[in-house]
This record gives C-alpha cells, structure tokens and sequence, in this order.
C-alpha cells in the first residue's frame, strides 16, 4: 500500500491497539495522517478467520466514508481471502449551483441521493472523470480524493441556531492540501450576516482569512496557483 514509514498518529497509536490484551484508545490527529490505516490494521489483527460470527463493527458517520473505509480494510485485510465485508446504512440549492455553472465534468451529490448513485459519483470525481464536484456537508468528512486542489465554501456552514459550526467549517477546507499538499479553500461572502460568521470563524480558530479582490482576476490566479 505504499507505506515505508509510520506517521506520528500510527507510531503512538499501533503499539496500545495491537497490545495484548487489547486496550481502549481515543486518538485525534489531522486529516490525511493514516488514521484508518491504523485502526484497520488494529482491526483486523483482532479477527480470527474460523470463527464464522461478525468480530469487527466500525461505525462511519456517512456512507462515503464507510466505503472509503471498506476499500481500506479490503486492501488490507487481502491476505484474510476468508474475511468478509458488509455496509448496514441508514439514512436545492446544490442542484441550482450546478445547473448554473453550465460546463462539463461537474457533478452533484447530496444526501437526497441513493447510496448507489452517491457511491457512483464519487468513484468518477475520484478517477477525474468528473473535474467539479458540488455538494453538500455530506462531504465534510473523512471523504479522501488526493487530487483535490481547491474547496469552495458557497455557504458557511452554521448550526441549527445560525451560529458558526466551526467543526463542519475545518472538515469542509480539510478535503484540500491533503498528504502534504498545497490547498486552497474559497469562501463566498454576500452579505453581512455571511461576514459575520466568518469573522466568527476567524475568531474561533484565531486564523485570518485573507480577503480576495473579485475584479483582480491576476491576484486570484496568482494564489491559486
């Protein structure tokens, strides 16, 4: 798979969970650092092959991840040939911004979306079939394209009160500058109560945004260059 070294997050976090017996482990670290290799590989040294009952349960917060997850685990768990792998899942205005950017390759996925269908459109967004994706928080989290350059915030993302989710907010730019990459995330402000929440944002994370000039078309190229 590529691996010739541990990440920090693998380093301090494989030696509990392969411990014997196994231990109980909370572990937080950036986006793109080898998490799910870790716990997967953790995972599947607590498998034993003959016994013909369900030994492993991973929960995901989306279907996109849990079958970014499962890719995982089927790579690694290919020297198991017994092991075997199920998903249980539950579960307008993206419509209008993809109708009106009228290119090809771009596509469009939301929660209203089959799992199949989802599943379909991020498999092609992945290969670069489909160059624009427009979606909804669905996305947020956990969903790794390597290639992907920019982010653009159409809407800030808020909480049911119409605060800042600060959360949704870090997930949604960290789909960008992933595995050491260079990223850019875009927010597009439209009124006062949109420049609120970013300064809000702002505050929280105590990270100034830089404000790009709509009509300076070079300085705009210049940086996402």
């Amino acid at each position: 798979m590529g691996f010739n070294r541990p990440s920090k997050i693998q380093e301090n976090a494989l030696p509990l969970m392969l411990a014997e017996p196994p231990q109980n482990l909370i572990a937080q670290s950036q986006s793109g650092t080898g998490k799910t290799a870790a716990f997967v590989l953790a995972m599947l040294s607590q498998v034993e092959p003959a016994n013909r009952y369900p030994q492993c349960l991973c929960l995901s917060p989306t279907y996109e991840l849990a079958l970014q997850t499962g890719k995982v685990i089927e790579q690694m768990g290919k020297f198991y040939p017994e092991l075997k792998l199920a998903y249980a899942v539950r579960g307008n205005k993206c419509y209008t911004v993809t109708k009106g950017l009228k290119i090809e390759s771009v596509a469009l996925l939301s929660g209203e979306m089959v799992v199949e269908q989802r599943a379909a459109v991020i498999e092609r967004f992945r290969e670069g079939k489909e160059k624009v994706l427009v979606t909804t928080n669905v996305c947020a989290r956990g969903i790794d394209v390597e290639q992907v350059s920019v982010v653009i915030n159409f809407d800030l993302p808020v909480d049911k009160d119409g605060n800042p989710d600060n959360e949704t907010y870090l997930h949604r730019i960290g789909r960008t500058g992933r595995f050491g990459k260079r990223g850019l995330a875009v927010n597009m402000v439209d009124s006062k109560h949109s420049m609120n929440i970013l300064n809000r944002i702002q505050e929280h994370f105590n990270k100034k945004i830089e404000r790009l000039d709509t009509d300076d078309l070079d300085e705009i190229e210049k940086i996402a260059n």
